[in-house]
């Protein structure tokens, strides 16, 4: 089964801050992995329907399912896996 995580694209400040004021940072996972307990506890946490409202909200979603993303990595259940991070200027060849 194929996990891909594309283009998560975070604020370094969300909230009250004025758009001139804020960084944008990108991230690019992709991640191969069988079916397996790890992988069905990220499954859950993955929001469905209505997009997340208020900041608090988004904050505890990321959270739980970069949490659930992370057991499934330190698991070593996964393979074929890579990922990029872009921030400011800086963007990291795909590791």
């Amino acid at each position: 089964m194929k996990l891909l995580l594309c283009s998560m694209s975070l604020l370094s400040s969300l909230g009250t801050l004025k758009a001139e004021a804020t960084q944008e940072i990108s991230i690019n996972i992709n991640i191969s992995c069988p079916m397996s307990e790890e992988y069905s506890a990220l499954l859950q946490t993955i929001p469905q329907g209505e997009p997340t409202v208020s900041f608090e909200e988004w904050r505890d979603s990321f959270v739980e399912n970069m949490t659930k993303l992370i057991a499934l990595v330190e698991s070593g259940k996964v393979g074929d896996c890579g990922w990029q991070v872009s921030a400011g200027d800086k963007t990291s060849t795909e590791i």
